[in-house]
């Protein structure tokens, strides 16, 4: 089941988000950085945006508990041409490949059903990710951005999907 996210599920998700960057970025963003991801920090960092912005976030929920999450809004690039964007979407690595993600992803489609379609940015060499995307007819359309995280240079791909009839 999924359903939009309330102020009450800030520590789940901080949980979750914390969690599933250190599992996901192992070997990717430097360990220094992921070891000092606070949960506390991030349950005070998503209260606020809850509180705002409380559409653009579900859950899915797996016996009651908040299993993850996926928020998403209006595309951010200058190119978006009416597409949606997936800002974010993690599942507890322990629940991983048990479809929660897609359950996820297609309740964020389904809300953001009036749009062209959908952007998101991925980390180049998070391989999973890339594949859970490609999987829900994703694929990169060339666009790329250098970020940085704990001090390490890293390379972004976006990947778009259009909706039915979305040219």
């Amino acid at each position: 089941m999924t359903r939009p996210a309330t102020v009450h599920d800030a520590e789940a998700i901080a949980r979750i988000h914390v969690r599933t960057w250190q599992v996901a970025y192992e070997g990717i963003v430097p360990a220094d950085y992921l070891a000092g991801l606070s949960e506390q920090q991030r349950t005070e960092w998503w209260r606020p945006q809850l509180e705002r912005n409380r559409g653009n976030v579900l859950v899915a929920l797996t016996d009651d508990a908040v299993t993850g999450w996926v928020s998403f809004g209006p595309g951010r690039d200058d190119d978006a041409m009416g597409r949606a964007e997936i800002f974010a979407i993690y599942v507890s690595p322990a629940l991983w490949g048990g479809g929660i993600g897609r359950r996820l992803m297609e309740a964020a489609e389904a809300a953001l059903a009036g749009t062209r379609g959908l952007t998101l940015w991925v980390l180049e060499q998070n391989r999973r990710a890339r594949r859970f995307y490609t999987a829900a007819g994703f694929i990169p359309d060339g666009r790329r951005q250098e970020i940085t995280l704990g001090g390490a240079g890293l390379r972004e791909i976006r990947f778009a999907k259009n909706f039915r009839g979305a040219a």
